[in-house]
């Protein structure tokens, strides 16, 4: 049987939980494309925690995010330019 999409990221999600193996801006950048906003900035804040070097590319990607301000809020906390 094959997961969706959703019951995939719940899975990793579920697997977040326990494990610090999960390259995070990965899963804010799929909750992006399936437009969910929230989850994917949850993503992203992680990955500002651990201070992730994935996040200088958030700038460019994933689209979907660039029309919320959350995204401007991000970047000036990063240090990028907007």
């Amino acid at each position: 049987m094959a997961l969706s999409v959703e019951e995939w990221m719940r899975a990793i999600e579920e697997y977040s939980k326990t494990h610090d193996d999960i390259p995070v801006v990965a899963p804010a950048c799929i909750y992006a494309c399936l437009g969910d906003k929230d989850r994917a900035f949850a993503w992203l804040d992680k990955a500002v925690e651990e201070r992730n070097w994935c996040i200088i590319y958030v700038k460019r990607d994933p689209d979907p995010l660039h029309s919320d301000p959350r995204l401007s809020s991000l970047l000036r906390r990063v240090g990028l330019p907007q």
